[in-house]
């Protein structure tokens, strides 16, 4: 795991856990250019550290033999009480999946399923360096969404859990997360088709360009385009073993950092 400084509530790290890692390193890495560095896992194997424009933004894993889990993206936001939160979690009808854990590097992270089961990471990092100012550069995770089937549940659940605010963008009506700082976070979308999840967000120059080299190295296009006025581009894709990430590229005219 990486030594990220924390911004309490804000997403600051990422990891996949995929049955090929060995191919996921080779799809990312000709996706967005990630390079990686192997970290020695206690048990056997690497938990790799994907690098991008000089900075750690995420980790690639293989699923642990017996795992049922799918292969799946997770979003860990900075916490200052991994322990505590955990407690929050299940006090509010959460779960605990994976309970606090130590980091080698220092740290320490759990994930949590909230009371409809959607799953995030939680994390204290033990010290590290601030993200650099501005929006993020093309091919850094920028952004989340949480779709839930009771969004009323969700707006109870993760102030509670993370000391998020509720906000909404002028003149529109989706609702954003906010964390104590007041940097906007998240949105919160109603669950249409699937189970209530996260997904996280990679910044890319172009969204066309990026779903066409997504299918190109194996991945599928789920969601081929969705305009965000005065926001920006959105597209979903999976890549080979079915793991779902978000494309986001911002529309730069309309975007102040």
């Amino acid at each position: 795991m990486p030594q990220v400084e924390s911004h309490l509530g804000t997403f600051v790290w990422r990891d996949l856990v995929t049955p090929d890692d060995d191919g996921a390193r080779s799809f990312y890495a000709g996706m967005f250019g990630w390079t990686f560095e192997a970290m020695p896992i206690p048990h056997g194997g690497s938990y790799w550290i994907a690098s991008a424009g000089g900075r750690e933004i995420g980790g690639i894993m293989r699923t642990p033999p017996g795992s049922p889990a799918p292969p799946s993206w997770t979003s860990y936001a900075s916490v200052a009480d991994v322990d505590a939160t955990c407690r929050t979690a299940a006090d509010g009808g959460g779960r605990v999946l994976v309970p606090p854990t130590d980091i080698p590097r220092g740290g320490r992270f759990a994930v949590v399923q909230d009371p409809e089961g959607a799953v995030l990471g939680v994390l204290r990092a033990g010290s590290g360096r601030a993200p650099p100012p501005g929006r993020p550069q093309a091919g850094m995770f920028c952004w989340e969404t949480l779709s839930a089937r009771d969004p009323a549940k969700a707006k109870a659940f993760y102030p509670a859990l993370l000391g998020w605010s509720e906000t909404r963008p002028p003149g529109g009506d989706v609702t954003v997360f906010a964390a104590r700082g007041g940097a906007q976070v998240a949105d919160l979308q109603v669950a249409r088709a699937g189970p209530p999840s996260w997904l996280t967000y990679v910044d890319v120059s172009s969204v066309v360009a990026s779903r066409s080299r997504a299918a190109a190295l194996g991945g599928k296009v789920v969601v081929p385009l969705v305009e965000v006025p005065k926001v920006g581009s959105i597209a979903l894709v999976a890549d080979p073993k079915g793991a779902l990430l978000g494309l986001f590229q911002p529309d730069l005219e309309h975007r102040r950092d």
